[in-house]
């Protein structure tokens, strides 16, 4: 009998690990609040339920012998290691699930291991605003002002003065509610998104894409990215730093087996700042498009043959080629409304365009709205190239395409 595996939520980027999972012979059941999802139609059954009612999803997991449970390009790792604990199942613990999700949580670990965070303190919600200038007096200016419970860099906001941090405290945390918020140092330096395949506490796959933030700086305080690209040209010593950095995380985390996804920084003088790690599969198209694009290797069989207590096929993790992919963002004038874009599908159907995607609340209202975090990006395209450099050229050529045809 084919082994059965749950995915937790059937958005469209959970749509192509769906797939990939029925590729390798396994039976799908996708679980997901939204009745309408996407994976519905993809799986071999359905279970519209809560995912963040742990005991509620147990319940409705039970009677369906699932093999084991994973979760794609979603923040759910904490619910996905709950239900593989209650039931069974091959996955990380809650504790270390619980560290690589929650920030307060995760950064105190790292720091308490050695592992190099930006300087950093954790306030609570209900602390008066003096016990958030005496924090960002001790961290000093700039800093980065994060809520612990939000995504998608929500809540995420450069701090130039104590100015700046009042009206943080008085109108952002008022609309954003966390019950603790991280205030970090902000250092200057190349960022870098990876993402690894961990089996037996042995690292088999690391891949790594830059983080474009150059011009984002016209949407200050708001720190927003304008996607990746890869491959990467590391200085000399820099990959096996960040190797290094990325293998101390796991330890920390205790996490041996599954993927693990983090945002890391190296400064003007070589040293490797740990932003993030989590314990999932990467959205935004980073695991998978992005990456089996530019070298052929899809992470997502391991991640499915993992949470299956299978073994990793390592042919998938062998790069096939090697070649350049870029995504970058689209961006619009706040408050411009579109009612019509010429030459688009002329546009999509260019040599080196991979991919253009809208998002579905621009298509909906064609209206750019104020961009507060990476939600508010209108869409995004994907293009190839021989190189990084090449690729980049032809994303940014793409975008400035559409944007021009827009009216």
């Amino acid at each position: 009998m084919k082994k059965k595996i749950a995915f937790l939520g059937g958005g469209p980027e959970q749509v192509i690990a769906i797939r990939i999972a029925r590729e390798l012979g396994y039976q799908t059941l996708v679980v997901d609040d939204n009745t309408l999802a996407p994976g519905r139609t993809e799986a071999d059954e359905f279970i519209s339920t809560r995912i963040k009612d742990v005991e509620g999803l147990i319940s409705a997991l039970k009677p369906f012998n699932i093999s084991g449970i994973c979760t794609h390009a979603s923040e759910l790792s904490v619910e996905t290691a709950a239900v593989a604990c209650a039931l069974g199942l091959p996955g990380i613990s809650t504790a270390s699930a619980e560290l690589a999700t929650y920030k307060e949580k995760r950064i105190k670990c790292f720091a308490e291991r050695g592992i190099f965070v930006p300087q950093n303190k954790i306030l609570e919600y209900s602390a008066i605003f003096e016990e958030w200038t005496l924090a960002g007096k001790e961290i000093g200016y700039p800093l980065v002002v994060k809520p612990s419970n939000q995504k998608g860099a929500v809540g995420v906001l450069r701090i130039q003065n104590e100015n700046e941090l009042f009206v943080y405290y008085s109108t952002v945390r008022q609309d954003i509610y966390s019950k603790v918020y991280v205030f970090e140092q902000f250092i200057d330096g190349n960022q870098y998104s990876t993402e690894t395949v961990l089996v037996n506490g042995h690292c088999l796959r690391h891949n790594f894409a830059y983080r474009h933030y150059a011009g984002m700086e016209r949407f200050y305080p708001y720190l927003i990215e304008d996607g990746h690209s890869m491959p990467v040209s590391f200085s000399s010593g820099e990959k096996e730093s960040l190797i290094e950095a990325i293998e101390k995380s796991a330890k920390a985390l205790g996490i041996t087996d599954g993927i693990i996804k983090g945002d890391l920084l190296i400064d003007k003088n070589g040293n490797v700042y740990v932003i993030e790690m989590a314990s999932r599969s990467s959205g935004g198209r980073f695991a998978d498009f992005v990456t089996p694009h530019q070298c052929g290797v899809q992470i997502l069989y391991a991640l499915i043959q993992i949470a299956a207590g299978d073994t990793v096929a390592v042919e998938t993790l062998q790069e096939k080629w090697n070649i350049g992919i870029s995504q970058r963002f689209l961006f619009l004038p706040e408050g411009k409304t579109v009612t019509t874009i010429k030459n688009a599908d002329i546009i999509r159907s260019m040599p080196n365009v991979l991919d253009v995607v809208f998002s579905a609340d621009f298509i909906k209202n064609r209206t750019q709205k104020k961009i507060v975090s990476h939600a508010s990006r209108i869409g995004y395209v994907i293009c190839r190239g021989a190189t990084q450099q090449e690729a980049d050229a032809n994303a940014l050529t793409t975008c400035e395409l559409l944007i021009n045809n827009m009216e």
